[in-house]
């Protein structure tokens, strides 16, 4: 397993989307299961979705994708405490990269996001 800190109590404004720089090498995901771990805290809410590339430069949104995570705040998770770790699946590619949203227009948020892949 191979995991991948892209944010550490990264600041998200209120209705702002940030495309993480970080990219993920999915070359070594060797049995294609991922996850992501989310801490959120802040009165705001993040909903994540993926991009992927096969040459590290020309990441896109594929057109049968979906969201990682909706509206995720600091009361949700397992334990209504804004942490959780969320599986996701991807279409085959060796390159991703997550954006993260801030979905509310009045409250910011900070965010931990680390990725593992195996």
């Amino acid at each position: 397993m191979i995991t991948t800190t892209l944010y550490v109590d990264y600041t998200i404004a209120a209705g702002v989307t940030v495309v993480c720089p970080k990219t993920v090498n999915l070359r070594q995901a060797e049995y294609g299961l991922f996850s992501l771990h989310l801490i959120v805290t802040g009165s705001g809410t993040l909903t994540v979705t993926y991009q992927l590339a096969h040459d590290g430069i020309h990441f896109i949104t594929p057109v049968t994708a979906s969201e990682i995570v909706v509206d995720f705040g600091e009361t949700d998770g397992p334990e209504s405490n804004g942490v959780d770790l969320v599986p996701f699946d991807l279409e085959l590619a060796p390159q991703l990269r997550l954006k993260f949203e801030e979905t509310t227009t009045t409250d910011g948020i900070d965010v931990t996001a680390i990725v593992a892949t195996h």
